[in-house]
């Protein structure tokens, strides 16, 4: 047994054979290589091709079509043009909940847990920066609506997904806010409703989807009535005048819903970014030359 396995001492016409079955051995083994990471660059490219580019395309639209939206009843209640909310408010409306279904369906906005936690950590991430960005420089308006848009976002996912908020965050925001900006502070409360959420499953990770297409309702629920009545009172009275205090209640009402709205489908579409990019940073470079040559090829 020892002699078989002592190649060295093995007689020079034994060791020539090994040659040729080594090499058909060698060549058995690449060619198990090539199939497997071939299959497995092809499931992936299905993957990314039928979900999480779809997934990165579509939240994008999404942001489109809402501020598409918010820009037509504007230019309603400017024109006092009713067929804009009748047709062209409508069809925007229709087409944002198709959207919506398209998402709920898709596997980039239903993440695991590691993913979730990584997703929430990217945009924890930014919201401090943001946070401390107004804080060195308070005057800046721009710099504060990019905080609170920041903190809706975070509010929205950790409510969700029943994630908690960091203390570093927590602390940018105490630099950035003064206390009685009561509204700052609630951006980062969950709600009753949804307060110590347990997300387990694939299903429940897309709650993020079902969420923000329910807070649209709602938004879309309070604009169209608004935008009609803000109409009606301006055909009646030309003049410019103040708005009605019923009136005003309801505007404050439906800007509060209208970013909402925009702050979770910005939330949606971080979760896809994030997503594409880490079915994307899984792979060498070589490996993403060949994905994306086989996504050139099929789109």
């Amino acid at each position: 047994m020892s002699s078989l396995i002592d190649i060295d001492r093995w007689p020079l016409r034994r060791k020539l054979l090994l040659v040729p079955i080594t090499a058909f051995i060698g060549f058995i083994f690449v060619l198990i290589l090539i199939a497997y990471f071939g299959s497995s660059i092809g499931r992936l490219a299905d993957q990314i091709n039928e979900d999480f580019f779809p997934g990165f395309e579509l939240s994008g639209n999404l942001q489109g079509k809402v501020l598409d939206l918010q820009t037509t009843l504007q230019a309603a209640t400017r024109e006092n043009d009713t067929d804009l909310i009748e047709t062209t408010a409508e069809g925007l409306k229709d087409e944002i909940l198709a959207m919506f279904d398209r998402a709920s369906e898709n596997r980039a906005f239903k993440p695991d847990a590691e993913k979730r936690e990584a997703i929430f950590g990217s945009i924890l991430g930014d919201a401090t920066n943001a946070n401390q960005a107004y804080a060195d420089d308070p005057g800046s308006f721009e710099l504060r609506d990019e905080a609170r848009r920041n903190n809706r976002m975070v509010g929205f996912i950790s409510t969700v997904w029943g994630l908690p908020v960091s203390s570093e965050l927590l602390t940018a925001i105490d630099n950035a806010f003064t206390s009685t900006e009561a509204e700052t502070a609630n951006m980062l409360l969950p709600d009753e409703t949804a307060a110590n959420v347990s997300v387990e499953s694939a299903n429940e990770a897309a709650l993020v989807v079902e969420r923000a297409r329910q807070d649209f309702i709602a938004y879309f629920q309070i604009a169209i009535p608004l935008t009609y009545s803000l109409m009606t009172d301006e055909l009646d009275n030309p003049i410019a005048s103040p708005v009605p205090v019923p009136a005003g209640v309801q505007l404050v009402d439906m800007v509060r819903a209208l970013q909402t709205t925009q702050a979770e489908v910005d939330a949606l579409s971080e979760v896809a970014r994030y997503g594409l990019g880490a079915e994307l940073d899984a792979l060498s470079a070589e490996q993403r030359n060949l994905l994306f040559t086989a996504l050139a090829t099929s789109r």
